[in-house]
């Protein structure tokens, strides 16, 4: 999901100079802590008149414990207070206003120890200001005090110090038991993992004990595991096949496998895998940048105005890619099926083979990202990513119905699955695509470019009321308030991104209709092709950069550039992709076929899956904010990349391979009977 920066959301309504600048905490931590003694005063129990901001007995006289014995000169006291944020007088120019403070060393401090009857506890509190300035600090007080008291004291404080006024919002960080979701997690996680091992203990087992000793080769000699054996001898059940399918051998050859049938799209591997790093590099800065940076001053000014800074900002255009890849390949492969069939297929089989292909790894990461993650760590922040585990718990159930799309951002459940949804949605109106060309190939042409056309009328219509920029984050055309209650107008709409689908079916029945026939281009047409192909996608990659150095484009511009982006960009894919294909590729299609890319692009599918989750868990837990530099981020962003590959090596092995195999395994059977011993062939898309 794309998000603005936050530099980029604070620039709206800025002052004109920095004198004008309103500085959110003028005084500082001290002044406000100077404060809570008369506060408490002030806060005795039912003193202040108003309901809202009574304290519990214990908390008051726990808080003024606390801070009569860091005038003693008490240890833990001092570690307290210590602890608290410091508001760094450079805040003015950094355009930084988190102040953190440390949170180790509030947790560490042991009141406990020194006869006191409370612990320390460590919170974050967030004001905003009427002046719409949002600013956080850390404090830390005993554990005795709520939320909603903490933030009562630290209000009046603030105003008896005369630092800021605003709304003040606390959490404070608590050690939690683990959930009933935790527990059943961990269970069926511990389940799997037996499953896994007895299976591939069993193989090996199988591989040992082979009839006669003899080693079993494949026609690539390689090595044959157990349980293949199993099937190709005929001496195993359907029950054994299936349970032979979650071992680790099994799963690790189908996975490593290099062999590829006559006909196969090479060049898709080294797509797929530049797409998947590209989707990483954007979220990457998107989530590091907008939440954690110390400097975001320096990010507005200078990052964002460079003109590389566009390669990552626009990062999420590798979705169309993956759009274009996919509709090319079920339209494709489908319409050979039918020929082969004389046209008939059974569609209730082809939605759930696509449903069962993304939905178990899928609940996987989701039942991870829900139950697990959330007690894994913890932080300052920590509690921010329990808010968006905690929209699962909720919103689960349009995620496995693939409709959380049409849900508001910050209401969805792992919002980056909003692709995850589009592609079976789009995969439920593909059989109408792909009867048509099939029968009537000029009518399926037709409905294909109407359904085109429908999508730009629909885009430059609301694109045009809705006056948002080229990049979707705002509204700078229009200060209507229109209320959407489908969330975002186009990012993750399917009338929008259809348009990249299209361009993908169309090149499948190109595919289909050239039939394996070589296709004859002259040297000057191909050149010319890879020209515009190339013109194109950095027009639509690098053609916001004006927007970043303060011009706006003229209305009716912003409009066409959301119009058309998505199909053009489409188009210079689908010329990669064919000319590849056709051998017009050159150097490009050795290096985007090389056979090293294969194993690497079949973890694709995991990698966009569970790389969001390393990144927001790493950010939540930070204790201190993130100092922006070109180096810090290469670094962390190749940290990210090495993670996110490692977590689907082992997704895929566990997961998406034994169950893809269980699949097929189970259908084979179903549709040729018991005694058909071939090895189920795993299809990645």
């Amino acid at each position: 999901m794309r998000a603005p920066w936050p530099c980029q959301a604070a620039e709206t309504g800025k002052p004109k100079n920095n004198s004008e600048q309103a500085v959110v905490f003028s005084g500082g931590t001290s002044t406000i802590a100077r404060q809570i003694p008369g506060t408490l005063t002030s806060l005795r129990v039912g003193a202040c008149g108003e309901s809202g901001c009574n304290l519990t007995a214990r908390c008051h006289n726990d808080t003024a414990m606390s801070l009569e014995d860091f005038r003693l000169g008490r240890t833990y006291a001092k570690q307290m207070y210590y602890s608290y944020g410091t508001v760094m007088p450079e805040a003015e120019f950094t355009k930084s206003y988190k102040f953190l403070g440390n949170f180790d060393l509030c947790r560490e401090a042991d009141p406990q120890s020194q006869g006191r009857p409370f612990s320390s506890q460590y919170c974050l509190a967030t004001v905003t200001t009427k002046e719409r300035k949002r600013a956080e600090l850390g404090v830390c007080f005993p554990n005795t005090c709520r939320d909603s008291e903490v933030a009562v004291i630290l209000s009046h404080a603030m105003v008896a110090a005369d630092v800021t006024s605003g709304k003040v919002n606390v959490h404070c960080t608590k050690d939690e038991p683990l959930s009933t979701g935790a527990i059943i997690a961990i269970f069926i996680y511990s389940l799997l993992g037996v499953t896994l091992t007895l299976a591939t203990l069993y193989d090996v087992w199988l591989m040992r004990h082979r009839q006669g000793g003899a080693d079993f080769v494949d026609n690539d000699k390689h090595v044959i595991t157990g349980g293949e054996q199993q099937r190709m001898t005929r001496k195993s059940g359907i029950v054994t096949d299936v349970f032979l399918s979650f071992s680790v051998l099994q799963s690790y050859k189908r996975w490593t496998c290099l062999t590829q049938p006559a006909g196969t799209i090479t060049c898709l591997h080294g797509i797929r895998v530049i797409s998947c790093v590209w989707i990483i590099l954007g979220h990457t800065y998107q989530y590091t940048g907008r939440y954690f940076p110390d400097n975001p001053n320096y990010i507005l000014n200078v990052v964002l105005k460079r003109l590389s800074a566009q390669i990552y900002l626009n990062g999420y255009l590798a979705v169309d890619t993956f759009f274009v890849i996919s509709g090319m390949l079920v339209t494709y492969l489908t319409l050979k099926q039918l020929k082969i069939s004389h046209g008939e297929t059974n569609w209730a089989m082809f939605l759930f083979h696509r449903y069962w292909r993304l939905t178990p790894v899928y609940m996987f990461v989701m039942l991870l990202w829900t139950t697990i993650i959330p007690h894994t760590s913890t932080g300052p922040r920590w509690h921010y990513l329990k808010s968006k585990t905690d929209l699962c718990t909720e919103y689960w159930w349009s995620n496995l119905l693939y409709v959380n799309n049409f849900f508001h951002f910050t209401k969805q459940c792992m919002p980056w699955a909003w692709y995850l949804a589009l592609d079976m949605q789009f995969h439920l109106i593909t059989p109408i695509f792909v009867i048509l060309l099939y029968r009537r190939w000029k009518v399926g042409l037709g409905i294909l470019v109407g359904v085109c056309i429908a999508s730009f009328i629909s885009t430059a219509v609301i694109s045009s009321v809705v006056g948002l920029s080229p990049d979707l984050n705002s509204k700078p055309y229009s200060d209507k308030v229109i209320y959407n209650p489908l969330g975002g107008w186009l990012y993750d709409k399917p009338y929008y991104r259809i348009q990249a689908y299209i361009v993908g079916v169309l090149l499948g029945f190109l595919f289909y209709r050239m039939d394996g026939k070589s296709v004859k281009i002259k040297q000057t047409f191909n050149i010319l092709f890879w020209c515009i192909s190339g013109a194109i996608s950095l027009a639509i990659v690098l053609g916001l950069y004006p927007t970043y150095q303060g011009e706006l484009f003229p209305k009716a511009v912003a409009v066409l550039y959301i119009t058309f982006s998505k199909v053009t960009f489409g188009l210079a894919v689908a010329w990669v992709i064919f000319a590849c294909h056709c051998s017009y590729g050159g150097a490009i299609n050795h290096f985007l076929s090389w056979k090293a890319w294969i194993p690497v692009s079949r973890l694709t599918y995991c990698v966009y899956l569970i790389h969001p989750v390393i990144i927001q868990s790493h950010n939540a837990c930070r204790e201190v904010l993130y100092h922006y530099t070109d180096e810090n981020m290469v670094y962390f962003y190749l940290g990210v990349v090495c993670l996110s590959y490692m977590s689907a090596v082992v997704l895929t092995l566990g997961v998406e391979v034994p169950l893809s195999s269980a699949e097929k395994t189970l259908l084979r059977m179903i549709k040729k009977g018991h005694h058909d011993k071939s090895s189920p062939e795993v299809v990645y898309l």
